[in-house]
């Protein structure tokens, strides 16, 4: 008797899947292939390329900095001489470039801050171009690139030294065959920030193995990078503003963050929110997308893939030991990815993979996602919280915020000074050098510690981005300033009612400094 034949699906339990793979990357194909056609026209293209710088320009014009951007811009512009300079930036942790050139280009503007997207559109739409027009890549590829939430929002659009260290990276890969060119700008990647120091090293070993050594730039770039170091090794009582939390919770918190690379979809607590990663079921997949992509992409060139394998691991080692890593640090490595594409396919002509298309569509809508809801809403809502306490007749009350960045922004507007809730000593510029918000332990150590401040000194005022029920007599809430896209809210609370005001500390707790200069 003969015993039939197993259908194929029983046979390999893998070719249901398989089949279905190769469906979507068929239908994928099809899809980028014609839109491929599409921008194959020169009307279309050139409609394409302007309506994207128009739309860089737009979140340009339109973004409202956030706590990073106006601290970097306090510590360039009232650090009153260069040997204070270093000192704060020992408590940024950032070397000096970045800084030199806001210093050098603000004091051309009535109001320094009015410089910030001057200097971004200066840098932005040449990237944009260069990758645009000049990317050894198919169209779309370059559409896709420019528009993504790394290029077009988080790199483009915020303006750090991570704007700077990105356009080195384009522009690097994009003259890559001019050496001398080439190896002064990877000499000043590391003047931009620590992890750029790691990816010039990658770029330096790839000039090597090409025998393109340039001495003297190479000598530069080597003082460059010793120098970087030394300007940011940290003060002895610095403390970061994310500290390690233990391996498990860390571990954790960076697998969530590196999910951004694959799906760029910033989201909590059921709305769009920046510096988030997105939804765990979702981010997970975006993650196992991501790794099979780099997979795909660079297996051809297996020293590649193991730098960009060793990168990541050191984002990872650094997260665990040193600092809690951002997600718009990891996506460093989504950079990495595509400048590495951007050199096979300069060098080989590497036929990327329907995986690769799909991953820079995925991350061109959320990119446009995120340039809608900034055009629609403010990033951030500092400018409102500043306005509220000058409409309430606040500004010359002792104010105190918690923890004591929440109040950096406001300060910078209103040109306040806010006052350490466990120091006697004021400041409008942060130093990250203030342990008692980290010894803080749950809302009733935060009571314990404001009827502490409120027997010491007598009644003021806390701005804080926390919920807190009230209190009373010692907390009641007055205002609340709710969230732009950066997610951070504004609470205001009177604190000590019934107890004569607070008199400020005429002691700043960082000097010497001058005052901003706004206009």
């Amino acid at each position: 008797m003969t015993t039939p034949a197993a259908a194929p699906d029983q046979a390999d339990p893998n070719a249901r899947l398989r089949r279905l793979r190769d469906a979507i990357a068929a239908r994928l194909t099809a899809l980028f292939a014609g839109a491929e056609a599409v921008l194959a026209h020169g009307p279309v293209w050139i409609a394409a390329v302007i309506a994207l710088l128009a739309l860089q320009v737009a979140l340009i014009a339109t973004h409202r900095p956030w706590l990073d951007e106006w601290q970097q811009m306090q510590v360039a512009l009232q650090s009153p001489d260069w040997p204070t300079l270093l000192v704060n930036l020992r408590y940024e942790g950032h070397p000096p470039l970045w800084y030199a050139l806001l210093r050098a280009v603000t004091p051309l503007f009535a109001d320094p801050m009015r410089a910030l997207p001057v200097i971004t559109l200066v840098i932005a739409v040449p990237v944009q171009l260069t990758i645009l027009l000049a990317a050894p890549l198919d169209r779309g590829e370059r559409l896709m690139i420019a528009a993504s939430q790394f290029v077009l929002f988080e790199y483009l659009t915020l303006c750090r030294s991570l704007t700077l260290g990105f356009a080195l990276m384009i522009l690097i890969v994009a003259l890559w065959r001019h050496t001398r060119l080439v190896w002064l700008m990877i000499a000043l990647l590391p003047q931009c920030d620590f992890l750029f120091g790691v990816i010039s090293l990658l770029f330096g070993a790839q000039l090597l193995r090409e025998r393109r050594i340039d001495w003297p730039m190479a000598a530069l770039w080597l003082l460059s990078s010793l120098i970087a170091a030394w300007s940011i090794r940290p003060m002895p009582d610095t403390v970061p503003s994310l500290v390690p939390r233990g391996l498990g919770h860390d571990f954790a918190f960076w697998m969530a963050h590196m999910s951004a690379l694959g799906l760029p979809l910033q989201w909590s607590e059921g709305e769009p929110l920046w510096n988030y990663p997105p939804p765990a079921a979702l981010g997970g997949l975006g993650l196992a997308g991501f790794v099979a992509v780099v997979w795909c992409e660079l297996r051809a060139r297996r020293a590649w893939l193991y730098a960009f394998a060793g990168f990541v691991a050191l984002t990872l080692v650094f997260s665990l030991l040193v600092y809690q890593l951002s997600i718009r640090h990891l996506m460093l490595a989504a950079a990495l990815l595509i400048v590495m594409v951007w050199r096979m396919a300069a060098d080989s002509g590497h036929a990327r993979s329907v995986w690769w298309r799909t991953w820079l569509l995925v991350a061109m809508g959320c990119g446009l996602f995120t340039a809608a809801i900034n055009l629609l809403h403010p990033f951030d809502t500092a400018p409102e919280a500043a306005a509220l306490i000058r409409k309430m007749g606040l500004t010359d009350r002792t104010w105190v915020p918690f923890p004591h960045s929440a109040g950096q922004s406001v300060a910078a507007i209103n040109t306040m000074q806010f006052e350490r809730l466990a120091q006697h000593c004021s400041e409008d510029m942060i130093r990250w050098n203030a342990p008692d918000d980290h010894r803080i332990e749950g809302i009733d150590g935060l009571y314990q510690r404001l009827d502490r401040k409120v027997a010491q000194d007598g009644a003021f005022y806390l701005l804080t981005w926390l919920p807190l029920p009230d209190h009373r007599p010692l907390l009641r809430r007055i205002a609340h300033v709710g969230h732009g896209y950066d997610g951070q809210d504004f609470y205001f609370y009177a604190v000590g009612e019934g107890h004569a005001p607070a008199h400020p500390h005429g002691q700043r707790c960082a000097a010497p400094l001058i005052p901003l200069r706004r206009g």
